[in-house]
């Protein structure tokens, strides 16, 4: 009867000594279970704690990770604290640099009495890139490992799924539970880099999303060329915009030259999408400016360049000057002429 009363006792003022009757909520984030982390990438987990209030009795928070402190194991544990509604919340943040196969396990949240418990698995995924050959298929791979049900793959580029850009719909072919993409014919204008999106629990609450991406690369091509070199006529004083649009991947250096010398480099911004659209402005044109302008592209998979011939018009000719100049050739030409036939005589 005396361990019995002991035991109702302890159960009934354990919580109000430790001070977990404070606490109305533990949760783990991200939600579900199991929680999936990418191998090689940033691991990061959260402990949410939410307690009614706080009268300054002490709370007993452990993380752990297979029943061992998380802090001996190489995390790093951060700790917030706000208040919302009254109530106090506190939030440890579990985070490592990388996360490895060995990161898998059983982790647990405790506070007080209380706590919250979360498997997490660690998976890996392999990309596949390639080069483009015009006029050939192209393919990338995703290959998440281990694929389970629960997983799916979607593909963009430029942030657009690609079954959503009109001019690749039409040639696009996905393949292995979209793992594989394949560009029919493909064209320097599909060089790039394309991002798979792996969706665990895809629509739920739970869902996880991760990112990999795969390159295709291409040398560069200068798009809507008529010819290698295009005559251009203009007016003194005025301002010419010279303008190559280029495509290919990794994006190309860009230089011009004037007359086979480097006459400015010009860097294309990460944030923008090609085809890529480069101008070189002469302003107040002058006598000075004609000449042979090129602007060149080059990266890994090759160069490519376009050229200029600029021939600036208004300015007067000096008729008189072509006039004499040709007149004291002839009077040369006859002198010497006459010289000969008097000497052979």
């Amino acid at each position: 009867m005396e361990n019995t009363l002991t035991f109702f006792l302890l159960a009934t003022f354990l919580p109000y000594l430790t001070g977990d009757i404070h606490v109305e909520k533990i949760e783990i984030m991200p939600s579900g279970s199991p929680v999936w982390m990418l191998e090689n990438e940033p691991f990061k987990i959260a402990c949410e704690i939410t307690m009614t209030i706080d009268d300054g009795s002490p709370q007993v928070h452990d993380i752990t990770k297979n029943g061992f402190p998380i802090q001996q194991q190489g995390y790093t544990v951060t700790t917030t604290e706000s208040v919302k509604d009254e109530k106090k919340i506190l939030v440890h943040t579990v985070t490592k640099d990388v996360t490895y196969m060995e990161d898998e396990g059983r982790y647990t949240c405790q506070a007080g009495v209380k706590d919250d418990i979360k498997i997490i698995k660690v998976f890996t995924v392999y990309t596949q890139d390639t080069n483009i050959t015009s006029g050939e298929d192209a393919s990338i791979r995703c290959d998440p490992e281990p694929s389970i049900e629960q997983l799916k793959v979607v593909w963009y580029k430029f942030d657009q799924p690609v079954e959503a850009i009109p001019d690749l719909l039409p040639r696009l072919k996905l393949s292995d539970a979209n793992h594989t993409l394949t560009i029919k014919d493909a064209t320097a204008v599909d060089a790039g880099e394309y991002k798979c999106s792996i969706i665990f629990y895809d629509g739920t609450p739970i869902e996880q999303k991760f990112e990999k991406k795969a390159k295709m690369f291409g040398k560069p091509k200068i798009l809507e060329e008529k010819s290698s070199v295009n005559g251009l006529k203009v007016m003194k004083n005025e301002t010419l915009n010279l303008m190559c649009t280029v495509t290919g991947y990794p994006t190309p250096d860009v230089v011009w030259l004037k007359n086979g010398e480097i006459i400015k480099e010009q860097n294309i911004g990460e944030m923008m999408k090609a085809p890529f659209t480069l101008t070189h402005p002469i302003k107040n044109l002058s006598k000075s400016d004609m000449g042979e302008y090129s602007c060149s592209f080059e990266n890994m998979m090759g160069r490519v360049t376009r050229s200029f011939v600029v021939d600036i018009l208004g300015f007067e000719v000096n008729h008189g000057a072509s006039v004499t100049s040709v007149f004291s050739t002839l009077i040369s030409c006859f002198g010497v002429f006459l010289f000969l036939l008097l000497k052979a005589t």
